[in-house]
């Protein structure tokens, strides 16, 4: 392993802990399943570990990490952390620094740190979901300080014009709080699938393919994937993975 994997390791290694102890729910995802799969650990060239969870299952670890979280960690969010401007969150290692592109213009590092993608159901009803997508990528767009071209959002310009309008008379802070309630915190637990929370990106799965966290080998730790694995992984990256 490099340096930064074994970092990034101790990390996933501190987190799987604090979930064991609370019987908290997560599972690696993205190229992490990928690399317990193919390679028993880390894809060869990949220098990052990313775990998801349920917004229920988050909330558990929070609160758990408030006592069993060692001093140098830290979860960041754009709720606690301004330069940061993304959905997805982040456990770091506040001992490390490290630059996004993103950060760069107002020189602000951020430490070593593995992300943590939240899974959020999606409402039943078509014309619900389809608002729900359509404000979650405005969302995005508005949280984001400068334009990301997103192929997903012009569909929605219209959309986002009107809250850009509002914003401006009535402050950016009430309009995405009122967003934000009604993305995060209203719940919308009778559908059949997930909005995997990934920034720009737009990755829906059917909840049946999470299930009950298998155990595989990563890099000599066994660590939980989604049940439905391969089905995951077709999902993901389609049927060449």
């Amino acid at each position: 392993m490099t340096e930064i994997q074994e970092k990034m390791l101790e990390l996933v290694l501190d987190v799987d802990a604090i979930c064991r102890k609370h019987g908290i729910i997560y599972y690696l995802t993205g190229g992490s399943v990928l690399g317990a799969v193919r390679h028993k650990g880390y894809i060869p060239w990949d220098d990052d570990v990313d775990i998801m969870m349920t917004r229920q299952e988050f909330e558990k670890f929070q609160k758990a990490c408030e006592t069993d979280m060692a001093d140098d960690r830290e979860i960041i969010s754009f709720m606690n952390t301004p330069c940061h401007t993304k959905v997805t969150i982040k456990f770091m290692n506040k001992t490390t620094t490290q630059f996004f592109r993103s950060q760069v213009l107002d020189t602000t590092g951020c430490g070593i740190s593995l992300d943590i993608f939240i899974l959020d159901p999606l409402p039943k009803d078509k014309e619900e979901q389809e608002r729900h997508i359509a404000e979650y990528i405005v969302f995005n767009e508005l949280l984001t300080p400068y334009f990301m071209v997103n192929p997903y959002f012009y569909k929605h310009v219209d959309m986002y014009k009107k809250l850009h309008r509002q914003a401006k008379l009535v402050g950016k802070k009430r309009v995405m709080g009122e967003l934000y309630q009604r993305l995060f915190v209203e719940e919308h637990d009778d559908g059949d699938l997930y909005l995997y929370r990934w920034g720009q990106q737009l990755l829906i799965y059917e909840k049946k393919l999470m299930g009950t966290p298998r155990y595989m080998n990563f890099e000599g730790h066994m660590l939980p994937v989604p049940e439905k694995t391969l089905d995951f992984l077709r999902a993901t990256y389609g049927d060449g993975w």
